[in-house]
């Protein structure tokens, strides 16, 4: 959750955006690889709850 907190908070999801994937990965000290895997993470639950009416 933190990788998405971060990206959240640096303007990730803005347009345009506030910083990139590389910068939030510089940050984070992770790999681009990671970033979006917890992002593909994220978007995946937040996804079924909606879909599946909060469940």
């Amino acid at each position: 959750m933190f990788a998405l907190e971060a990206a959240y908070h640096q303007g990730y999801f803005e347009r345009p955006r506030g910083h990139s994937a590389v910068e939030i990965t510089e940050s984070l000290g992770i790999t681009h690889t990671t970033l979006l895997q917890h992002l593909r993470v994220a978007q995946r639950k937040l996804l079924r709850q909606i879909f599946s009416g909060g469940g």
